[in-house]
């Protein structure tokens, strides 16, 4: 049986520059700027190789556009919130395990969620657990550095061999060998928006500024110098020097403002298809001037289902591999689940308008039920004050009683439901004939 590896595996820059020491992976600085189309193309073929995968091209595209394109950060921030807008919790005999409570509010769970969903944007993601103390820490593997088909530790970019990850015990695995992840299918959409938004500038920096024209003596070499600095010298708008006696003509779109609406066309396009690919819908990250209530409540209830199949994700991993982890750390899991808690969804004005129906069904309702519910602070004369409201009740009860029927007088759950079926009629005279 071949030993297990258990060193950490450790990431860093090239041995002994700036006094780094020997790390199991040397990274490099991903490439940044300068894609298109061709580009991504390229980096498809290469990570969809067969025999000898690389993926670090592709990785390099995720990268550098993901720092760059704010909607679609704003996006996948979305579903990032909504995964973690739910606390798990762990049962064991239908009771939260407080003692594995204290794990999963800990920030490295909070981390560690994030990073679990984010395999399915990258394709994969390769943790390395250990103990702290009585805490648990982990490491997410450079996922340039992974090669997922032939589970692999890559030690530096674009080499193919390693060392088998089937060494370390205390790896964990998330994802498929081969998915590319969603970014794979957003990244055309956010080539041709970085593009588009670079032409829409350089439009509006030559059509959005006036054009300054000067002329001069054609053989006045001294005066064209002159009217050349003074130009310059009045700001950075276009400039035209042309000697007396000849013509500049320039020819602009026949209709300017059609071409300017053409980039910003192409350019919300291109936001739609991001929102589409990863929420499932446009409306509740953008507006429409044909978008209605009704439209909306049904793409937000489709955003709703990708959001809960986030969360069957994570479960997935945390009540099968994660659990056979963290049984090989010292962490018993066993005869108990990770769950997330339901909240309830219950609008204020509603559940404020439950709570007086069931007082007036006669139902005993305790006051710091309600400064606890509805976030109310008691008041610090609270007894004084009860004290005079059950002696102004009593008061009206009094003053009203001779003008209220005794049958009238109780307000109790049964009383009302008695006053709800009429009474039976009483006999007052001979029998019918029937």
């Amino acid at each position: 049986m071949a030993k297990k590896n258990t060193r950490r595996i450790t990431a860093g820059g090239t041995p002994g520059v700036a006094g780094q020491g020997t790390s199991t992976i040397i990274l490099s600085a991903p490439r940044i700027g300068g894609v298109d189309i061709a580009d991504y193309m390229q980096a498809l073929r290469d990570a969809n190789r067969i025999d000898f995968p690389q993926r670090r091209r592709l990785y390099n595209l995720y990268t550098d556009l993901l720092t760059t394109d704010a909607h679609l950060n704003a996006v996948i921030g979305k579903r990032r919130a909504a995964l973690v807008d739910q606390p798990v919790v762990f049962r064991r005999s239908e009771q939260i395990d407080e003692h594995m409570q204290q794990h999963l509010r800990s920030p490295w769970f909070h981390d560690f969620l994030l990073d679990l969903f984010d395999a399915r944007l990258w394709g994969f993601s390769l943790f390395q657990f250990r103990r702290e103390g009585e805490w648990l820490a982990y490491d997410l593997i450079p996922r340039k550095h992974v090669d997922p088909v032939r589970r692999l530790i890559i030690p530096r970019e674009g080499q193919i061999t390693g060392q088998p990850w089937d060494e370390y015990p205390d790896l964990l695995f998330v994802g498929k060998a081969r998915d590319l992840g969603l970014l794979a299918q957003v990244m055309p959409y956010a080539i041709y928006k970085r593009l588009c938004l670079g032409y829409y500038a350089q439009y509006a920096e030559l059509f959005g500024q006036p054009i300054r024209e000067g002329t001069y003596a054609i053989y006045d070499e001294e005066a064209r110098r002159a009217m050349l600095r003074d130009l310059t010298a009045m700001g950075a708008s276009p400039v035209i020097l042309h000697p007396d006696g000849t013509s500049v003509n320039l020819h602009e779109a026949s209709q300017k403002a059609g071409s300017a609406e053409l980039y910003k066309t192409l350019l919300e396009y291109c936001d739609e298809a991001e929102s589409k690919a990863l929420l499932g819908n446009t409306l509740t990250t953008q507006t429409t001037d044909t978008g209605t209530q009704a439209l909306g409540t049904v793409h937000k209830s489709a955003e709703e289902s990708i959001n809960q199949m986030d969360r069957q994700f994570v479960l997935d991993v945390l009540n099968y591999d994660f659990t056979d982890l963290l049984l090989t750390l010292g962490i018993d899991v066993r005869g108990g689940s990770f769950e997330f808690e339901q909240p309830k969804q219950i609008d204020l004005a509603e559940s404020i308008n439950i709570d007086r129906t069931l007082q007036a069904m006669g139902l005993p309702m305790d006051d710091d039920y309600l400064y606890r519910k509805y976030g109310v602070e008691r008041p610090r004369d609270y007894e004084q004050q009860k004290a005079r409201m059950a002696s102004t009740r009593t008061t009206e009860v009094v003053e009203g009683a001779g003008s209220v029927p005794q049958n009238r007088r109780a307000h109790g759950f049964g009383s009302r439901l008695r006053d709800f079926f009429a009474s039976a009629p009483e006999s007052t005279g001979a029998d019918s004939e029937w």
